[in-house]
C-alpha cells in the first residue's frame, strides 16, 4: 500500500524463501536479501525522498540508495494516460481496415453454459433479424474494400452465433469479396461448433483455404457437460468429432494447415487433460488455444474458489507474452496506456447482423460498445473514448506497478445487468490482473531474476 507521494512503483514478493522486488520502470526483478527486504519496505513507507536523508547505518541502506541514484525506485513516472495511437486513429480507420468480423448468424444450434448470447430472452426465437442480410453483408465488404486502400492483405471472418446456419451468405460474401479484392490476397475465416459440417461444406472450405477456428472443449466428458444441442440438449461430442475426424481424412494437409481448436474451460477443470486428449488423437498441442470461462452472472459451483477469476481468459499465449515483456529494457514512457486495449475498428472490426460496429467479437452487444454503423461510419469520439479505456481510472494507472502487462480491455469493463461501462468493474478487474501478473512473477522469479548483490 502507498503511504506517501514519492513511494516508489514497485512490487514486493516472495518465492521458496527467496525475496524479490520487480521494479516497475525498469523492468528488472531483483533478488534480494531479507534485509533489503525491509529497507525497501521502509522505503515504501516514507517515500524516496525521506529515505535519502535517512542516515546509513548499515550496508543495506547503502545499497538501496546507490539503486535509487541507478534510477530504480522511480514514483510518479507516468505522467498521463493516453493510447498512444489516439491523434492518429482517423486516418487508421480511413484506410488501414484489414479484417472484418461478419455476424451472420446470432442463432446457434448449441445451447452452452458458458454463453451469454444463450441467455438472452429472444435467444430461442429462430427470427430474421438473428441472421444477416445479404444487403448488410454486401454493405460490409463494400466498407471493407473503401477502407482498406493501404492493407496488401484482407480478412473476413464468418461469426455467429453459429454461422453455418448461414452457409449460403458465407458463399455469397466469398464469391463477391474475391471479385472485389482481385488485386489483393484475401483470407477467409470462419469459427464453427462444427456440428453443421458436411462433405459439400468441408470441400468447399478447402477449395477457398478457409481458416477453420473449431470450438471444442476437450474430451467426450468436458464437451459434453459444456455444449449441448440446443433443442433437446442432447450431447455434441460424438458429432463434432465426427466431422473433425471427416476433414482430415478428406485433407490431412489442409487440417494441418487451416485447422485451429478453441477450448474453453472452468475454472477447476485442467488444461493439461485438454492437451492429453488432442495429442491422444494426433493433433498438435499448438494449434489448440485454451482460455477460462468469462464466469460473470454464471451459475457454477467450483471445486477450487482460488482459482475463480471475475472473467479469468489467461492463456498460454499470455504467458509467452508476460515472458516476452519482462525481457525489454526499456523504461515506461512518460505518457503511456495499459497495453491490452487495441484501436476499436482497426484490429478488428466486428459487424453485427443489423449492421452495427463493435470493437470485436468479445464485447458484449450494447449502446455503449458500439462504435459506428454501416449507414452512417465511424462514431470517432466513441472509439478514442474506448481506446482509452485507461482514463475510467487514470489515478490508479499512472500508479500501477502492473502497467506493463495490464491486458485491460474494454470488455472487461462491460456492466451487463445495467447496460453501462463500469468503474467499478474495472477496478474489481484490475485486482484480478494484478493477482494473475503478481503469480506469473512468482513463476519466473527465480528464471528470469536479473541477481542484485553486493
Amino acid at each position: 500500500m502507498k503511504k506517501v507521494e514519492d513511494s516508489p512503483i514497485i512490487k514486493m514478493f516472495v518465492a521458496d524463501n527467496n525475496y524479490y522486488v520487480y521494479d516497475t520502470y525498469t523492468n528488472y526483478i531483483l533478488h534480494i536479501t531479507p534485509e533489503h527486504y525491509k529497507e525497501i519496505i521502509l522505503l515504501s513507507e516514507i517515500g524516496v525522498n525521506a529515505y535519502k536523508a535517512l542516515s546509513d547505518v548499515s550496508q543495506f541502506r547503502v545499497d538501496i540508495k546507490m539503486l535509487i541514484q541507478s534510477g530504480f525506485f522511480k514514483y510518479s513516472f507516468v505522467k498521463k494516460i493516453v493510447h498512444p495511437e489516439t491523434a492518429h486513429v482517423t486516418l487508421l480507420l480511413k484506410r488501414n481496415i484489414s479484417y472484418i468480423q461478419l455476424q451472420v448468424s446470432r442463432f446457434c444450434n448449441f445451447k452452452c453454459l458458458y454463453c451469454k448470447i444463450s441467455h438472452d430472452d429472444d435467444f430461442l426465437y429462430k427470427t430474421d433479424s438473428n441472421y444477416m442480410s445479404w444487403d448488410v453483408a454486401k454493405r460490409s465488404v463494400d466498407f471493407l474494400y473503401e477502407h482498406s486502400k493501404l492493407c496488401p492483405e484482407v480478412r473476413i471472418s464468418f461469426y455467429g452465433g453459429e454461422p453455418l446456419l448461414n452457409f449460403d451468405l458465407i458463399k455469397k460474401v466469398v464469391e463477391y469479396a474475391k471479385k472485389l479484392f482481385y488485386t489483393k490476397k484475401i483470407n477467409f475465416h470462419i469459427t464453427t461448433n462444427a456440428s453443421l459440417l458436411n462433405d459439400t461444406i468441408i470441400d468447399y472450405m478447402v477449395l477457398n483455404n478457409f481458416y477453420l477456428l473449431i470450438s471444442l472443449d476437450g474430451n467426450a466428458q468436458i464437451q459434453n457437460t459444456h455444449r449441448k444441442f440446443l433443442y433437446n440438449g442432447g450431447e455434441t461430442f460424438n458429432k463434432v468429432f465426427e466431422n473433425v475426424n471427416k476433414i482430415k481424412n478428406k485433407s490431412l494437409a489442409y487440417f494441418k494447415s487451416n485447422v485451429r481448436f478453441n477450448s474453453v474451460i472452468f475454472p477447476d477443470e485442467s488444461k493439461e487433460q485438454v492437451y492429453s486428449f488432442f495429442e491422444d488423437n494426433s493433433i498438435d498441442k499448438e494449434t489448440v488455444k485454451i482460455q477460462y470461462a468469462d464466469m460473470t452472472g454464471i451459475d457454477y459451483i467450483t471445486s477450487d474458489i482460488n482459482k475463480f477469476s471475475v472473467y479469468s481468459k489467461a492463456t498460454i499465449q499470455e504467458d509467452e507474452f508476460f515472458s516476452k515483456k519482462i525481457k525489454q529494457n526499456n523504461c515506461v514512457m512518460s505518457v503511456t496506456h495499459p497495453n491490452g486495449v487495441c484501436i476499436p475498428g482497426v484490429g478488428r472490426l466486428f459487424i453485427s447482423c443489423n449492421g452495427i460496429f463493435y470493437p470485436c467479437e468479445k464485447v458484449y452487444e450494447m449502446r455503449e460498445t458500439s462504435i459506428g454503423d454501416l449507414y452512417s461510419g465511424f462514431d470517432i469520439p466513441k472509439i478514442k473514448y474506448l481506446m482509452n479505456i485507461g482514463l475510467l481510472t487514470e489515478d490508479n494507472c499512472r500508479e500501477c506497478w502492473a502497467i506493463r502487462f495490464c491486458s485491460m480491455c474494454v470488455c472487461h469493463c462491460v456492466d451487463q445487468e445495467h447496460g453501462k461501462i463500469s468503474k467499478e468493474l474495472k477496478l474489481k478487474t484490475c485486482q484480478e490482473q494484478k493477482k494473475r501478473i503478481k503469480e506469473q512473477l512468482v513463476q519466473l522469479a527465480e528464471k528470469e531474476a536479473r541477481i542484485y548483490h553486493e
